[in-house]
């Protein structure tokens, strides 16, 4: 019986199931990569944002030009033990002459988190690098300031931002009998609000003083109902005073947070109010306090207002 042709036959076979079924397999292959590249993007440390607002005169509600909005994140290191704070990043931007500023969305990615400095203790033969637990990126901190007004956040005088249809869970106390002892008790409570705008700052302790006298929970923020609040704030078409009409916000109950966020934490609108600064003393306290690590080279600007605003003082304060 001839065998060749057959044994051929099967030789042709067996190179063609290889050569295709390689090809077949790498096309897979290449289709799997491409899944597990696109599962494995990591998720970036950090990212939030833009923050805008406007920035105008507590007194008389006019945009205040040239005043100077820096933002500083830190990160937050967890040894287990403590919470280390370390400088991370800064912005700077002035408000425009409608007191507008903005702060793009910032977005920090830690592909070089392995270059980032970390926390140290002292050692017999010198510093020793703590073991962090996890690392954070923190909302930024921000300083107002503008020769001449008072500053942000040591002296705002209104603070006023949207908000969402939302429920908010809160704790109201209570007088109640434990053992035929009258003690204060707590119990959980939820409350709704409608759209509207919420109120914050010196202008609001008087309206607020008088309405803790008939609650009886925590709130620090007051809130008023508005259709389109959002538009009406960015327009300026809104009470720049604190209404007397507003309403309490009890504080949320979990980790204490405030009851509705402002938008200096993860971004969005907010209008503040700055009163004047006028006398050399007033000019001096305004002055805002500057984080320690965020130096001239981190914050140029802020330092160059600061240090010529004390130059000015000094010359004021010999006319005075």
């Amino acid at each position: 019986m001839k065998t060749g042709p057959l044994i051929r036959d099967l030789l042709y076979f067996a190179l063609f199931a290889v050569f295709f079924g390689s090809v077949a397999f790498a096309s897979v292959d290449a289709a799997d990569l491409k899944v597990r590249e696109q599962v494995s993007v990591k998720k970036p440390v950090y990212s939030a944002g833009p923050w805008r607002g406007r920035i105008v005169e507590a007194e008389t509600g006019k945009p205040i030009e040239g005043a100077l909005v820096a933002a500083v994140w830190y990160r937050s290191f967890d040894t287990g033990f403590t919470l280390i704070k370390d400088f991370h990043e800064a912005r700077e931007v002035f408000t425009d002459n409608n007191g507008y500023f903005e702060i793009p969305a910032y977005t920090e990615t830690g592909d070089n988190k392995d270059t980032w400095r970390r926390p140290q203790q002292p050692g017999p033969e010198g510093p020793i690098e703590l073991a962090v637990r996890r690392l954070v990126i923190t909302d930024p901190d921000f300083i107002i300031y503008k020769p001449t007004y008072n500053s942000y956040p040591r002296s705002a005088e209104i603070m006023i931002f949207a908000s969402a249809a939302s429920m908010i869970k809160y704790r109201e106390f209570y007088m109640g009998t434990i053992n035929n002892e009258l003690v204060r008790l707590q119990r959980q409570k939820t409350k709704d609000f409608p759209e509207g705008l919420v109120y914050t700052g010196r202008k609001c302790f008087s309206v607020m003083a008088e309405l803790l006298k008939k609650t009886n929970f925590r709130f620090d923020t007051l809130f008023i109902p508005m259709k389109n609040a959002l538009e009406k704030l960015e327009e300026l078409e809104i009470p720049l005073d604190c209404p007397e009409s507003a309403e309490p916000v009890p504080t949320r109950m979990t980790g204490g947070k405030r009851s509705f966020e402002s938008p200096l934490k993860k971004g969005g609108f907010i209008v503040i109010g700055l009163s004047r600064a006028t006398r050399a003393r007033e000019r001096e306290a305004a002055i805002p306090m500057v984080p320690v690590e965020a130096g001239p080279d981190k914050l140029p600007r802020l330092h160059r207002l600061i240090d010529e605003e004390k130059e000015n003082i000094k010359t004021q304060g010999k006319m005075e």
